[in-house]
C-alpha cells in the first residue's frame, strides 16, 4: 500500500531520487564515521627502554582530529636530547634519564564526528597509570597533553588525586606540561589574539553536521563551558586550593602557547594560574599545531626551545626564555572579593532590571565592597524557538563558563548568589542538572520556567549544592502558566522525559512541589514580571534574602489565583492546539484566496498563485517565530 506510491514517485522524478539518496548515503557515512568505535577507549602500549629500569614514565596525549603520532616530534626530542650540544653538563644527568624513561603514547577516536566520552577517555587513562605504576613502581611521571589531550590528562590526574584516598601514581606526578591546552574549551566566538574566521565558519558548518548525524559528541564535550571542561576547571580549581591549605606538594605546571594561536587565549588559562607553581610561556609566531611540530618551522624550533627549559626544570623562576610574566594576563584577578551575585535575565528584555538591583544592592550596602554583582547579559530571544527548540542550552553553558571564570577571578569567593527572571532561573536549573561542580548557596528565582517537580530535594538535602531558595510566584502569570506548562503536563501524563518535557514547567505561576528546609516562597499578583518589573517592590527582599537578614518567607502568600488565569493553565493544551490550528488554517485559507483572485487568469501566474502564497505564508510564520 505504501511501497508503490513511493516507487511510482521515485519513477516519475528520477534527478530528485538521485539527489535524495546521495545526501542519504553521505549521512550514513558520517554516522557511522560518528559511531565507529565509541568505545574502544586507549590503543597502544607502553614502551619500556631497553634496560627495562626506567623510574620516569612520560604520558603523550594527541588533540582532535589527531592520533598518538602527532607527538612525535615531541618524543623525538626528548629522546635526542644529548645531541646538538643543547645542554650544558649540569643537565647531562637529566638528560640521561629522559633518553631511559618508559613511554605511554596512546591512541583514542578523536575523529571530528566521534562520539567517544572525554570522561570514559579520562577514565581509562587513570586506570592505565594506576596499572603501569603497579608494575613499574614510577618515582616521576610526567604528563604531556596538546589541545584536548592537555584536558584529557588533567582529568585523569584529578580522578586518581581529588580523592579521599588518592592513587600512588598521582603522587608522583612532578610536571604537567600543556601544550596549546584548550584549556576553557574552544568555540566559534571566543575573542582570541588572532581569530582565523575560515576555521571558525569550518567549525560552525562541522557542528551543523554533527548536529543532522548525530555525531561530533567528542567536539561538543570539549567546547567552551560544556559540562567535561566547566566541571574540569572547576574542580581543579577547588583541588588546588585545597592541597595548597593542607600545605601538600603539587607538580609544576607548565603552560606553553603560541601569539598566532586562533584557538585559545591568554584569559582561557586563569584558572591554571590559580596554582603557585603554574608557569605561563608565549611562543613568538607559533600557532596552535607548531607547539608540537618543532621540525617545520622556525616557529617550532622556538617552541621546542621552551619545551626544554620546562621539561628540565625542578624549578622556574620567571627569568626563563619565553617565560610569559603573569600579570600580563591577571590584572583582574581581585583576591578582596568574598562573594559573587550572577543576575541573569529572561528572553524577552535585555537586563535592565538587572542593572537596577546591582544599583538597588550597593545603595543597601555602600560599604560592602566584598561583593560582585555579575549581569552579563544575553540576546533576546524569540518565544516560539524558545520553546520548540534547545537553542536555550547554549546560553546554559556560557552561564558556566563565566561561573568558571569568577571562580578564577576571585580565589576568595567561598559564596556564589544566584537571582534569575523567566528564562534566566532554567539556566541555572539546567546548569544544576548538568554540572557536578556547581554550587550555589541563595537562590532567587521570580518567573521561573522550570517544572514544579524539580529535583530541589536531591540539590538541596542530598547533594548540598545549593543553600537555600526563594520563589517568586505570580498567580496571574499565565506566560508561564500556558506554554511551558504544555510540556510539564505532557510528562505527568505520560512519562516522557528529554528535551523540553521535563525542563520546562509552571512553577512560577503554581509553585514548587518540594516544600522542605531551605525553600521559600512569596506569592503575588501582577503577571510574569511582577517581582522585577519597573517598580521592583521585591528587590528588598531579594537583597535581604541573600544577605542573610531576612529568610522568613515560606508564609508570606496572596489571595487565591485568578478564576480566569486557572481555567487558561488547565486548558493549556487547548489554546496549543488552537495556535496550531490558527496557523495551519492560515496556510490553507491564503491558498485558496489566491486561487479564487486568479481563477480568470490562464498564465504561469495564475498557475502558480496558490504556491507563491502558500511559499510566502510560510516566510512570514517562520519570520514571526524567530522576532515575536
Amino acid at each position: 500500500m505504501i511501497i508503490r506510491p513511493i516507487l511510482e514517485w521515485t519513477k516519475s522524478r528520477p534527478r530528485l531520487t538521485l539527489v535524495f539518496g546521495i545526501f542519504l548515503l553521505l549521512w550514513l557515512i558520517l554516522w557511522t564515521m560518528g559511531h565507529w568505535n565509541v568505545g574502544s577507549g586507549l590503543s597502544g602500549k607502553l614502551e619500556v627502554n631497553n634496560k627495562n629500569t626506567s623510574k620516569t614514565l612520560l604520558v603523550l596525549m594527541h588533540g582532535l582530529a589527531g592520533d598518538g603520532d602527532k607527538l612525535n616530534a615531541v618524543k623525538d626530542r626528548i629522546l635526542n636530547c644529548h645531541q646538538n650540544g643543547r645542554f650544558d653538563a649540569a643537565k647531562k644527568d637529566l638528560c640521561k634519564q629522559f633518553i631511559t624513561a618508559d613511554f605511554y603514547q596512546p591512541e583514542y577516536n578523536a575523529n571530528p564526528l566521534s562520539n567517544a566520552d572525554p570522561s570514559t577517555i579520562a577514565a581509562l587513562l587513570e586506570g592505565k597509570i594506576h596499572e603501569f605504576q603497579s608494575q613499574r613502581n614510577y618515582s616521576n611521571i610526567i604528563l604531556i597533553g596538546h589541545s584536548m589531550g592537555d584536558l584529557l590528562s588533567r582529568q585523569a590526574y584529578l580522578n586518581a588525586a581529588d580523592r579521599e584516598i588518592p592513587f600512588e601514581w598521582s603522587n608522583k606526578v612532578t610536571k604537567i606540561i600543556s601544550m596549546a591546552g584548550i584549556n576553557r574549551g574552544w568555540s566559534t566566538s571566543s575573542k582570541v589574539e588572532r581569530p582565523n574566521r575560515a576555521k571558525r565558519m569550518l567549525w560552525r558548518l562541522g557542528q551543523f553536521i554533527g548536529w543532522i548525524t548525530f555525531t561530533g559528541h567528542m567536539a561538543d564535550s570539549l567546547s567552551k563551558g560544556s559540562p567535561f571542561v566547566a566541571d574540569l576547571r572547576v574542580q581543579w580549581m577547588r583541588f588546588i586550593k585545597k592541597r595548597e591549605d593542607s600545605r601538600t606538594p603539587l607538580p609544576l605546571v607548565a603552560q606553553i602557547i603560541g601569539s598566532e594561536d586562533d584557538v585559545i587565549s591568554r584569559e582561557d588559562t586563569l584558572d591554571l594560574g590559580v596554582s603557585k607553581r603554574f608557569h605561563p610561556f608565549l611562543v613568538e609566531g607559533a600557532g596552535h599545531g607548531d607547539l608540537v611540530d618543532f621540525k617545520t618551522s622556525d616557529a617550532g624550533e622556538r617552541a621546542g626551545s621552551v619545551f626544554d627549559t620546562v621539561l628540565f626544570a625542578d624549578t622556574l623562576t620567571g627569568n626563563e626564555h619565553g617565560y610569559l610574566q603573569k600579570s600580563s594576563f591577571e590584572t583582574k584577578v581581585n583576591p578582596d572579593i568574598t562573594e559573587v551575585i550572577f543576575v541573569r535575565h529572561g528572553i524577552r528584555d535585555y537586563g535592565d532590571w538587572g542593572v537596577q538591583f546591582k544599583r538597588r544592592y550597593e545603595e543597601t550596602y555602600p560599604q560592602n565592597n566584598h561583593v560582585y554583582i555579575d549581569t552579563s547579559s544575553y540576546p533576546r530571544m524569540p518565544l516560539i524557538p524558545f520553546l520548540l527548540f534547545d537553542s536555550r542550552e547554549k546560553w546554559v553553558n556560557d552561564f558556566m563558563d563565566d561561573y568558571t571564570q569568577m571562580t578564577a577571578l576571585f580565589p576568595n569567593a567561598e559564596r556564589f548568589h544566584f537571582v534569575g527572571h523567566s528564562n534566566g532561573t532554567y539556566l541555572l536549573a539546567r546548569a544544576l542538572q548538568k554540572y557536578d561542580q556547581l554550587k550555589i548557596n541563595k537562590v532567587v528565582f521570580a518567573g521561573t520556567v522550570t517544572p514544579r517537580a524539580y529535583e530541589w530535594h536531591k540539590i538541596l538535602d542530598v547533594q548540598k549544592r545549593a543553600g537555600e531558595v526563594l520563589n517568586f510566584v505570580s498567580k496571574d502569570d499565565l506566560v508561564v502558566g500556558i506554554f511551558p506548562r504544555l510540556f510539564e503536563l505532557i510528562h505527568e501524563l505520560t512519562g516522557i522525559s528529554g528535551a523540553n518535557f521535563d525542563r520546562l514547567g509552571s512553577a512560577g505561576y503554581a509553585g514548587y512541589l518540594y516544600s522542605g528546609p531551605g525553600m521559600h516562597r512569596i506569592d503575588g499578583l501582577g503577571g510574569h514580571s511582577w517581582a522585577v518589573g519597573d517598580e521592583n517592590p521585591q528587590f528588598d527582599k531579594m537583597i535581604k534574602f541573600i544577605a542573610k537578614e531576612n529568610n522568613n518567607f515560606s508564609t508570606v502568600h496572596s489571595p487565591e489565583r485568578p478564576g480566569f488565569a486557572e481555567w487558561m493553565s488547565n486548558l493549556c493544551w487547548l489554546v496549543w492546539l488552537g495556535l496550531v490550528l490558527f496557523v495551519a488554517g492560515g496556510f490553507f485559507l491564503i491558498r485558496k484566496f489566491a486561487t479564487w483572485l486568479t481563477k480568470e487568469r490562464e498564465d504561469k501566474i495564475g498557475q502558480y498563485a496558490s504556491q507563491v502564497a502558500g511559499i510566502t505564508y510560510v516566510v512570514i510564520v517562520i519570520g514571526l517565530m524567530y522576532t515575536v
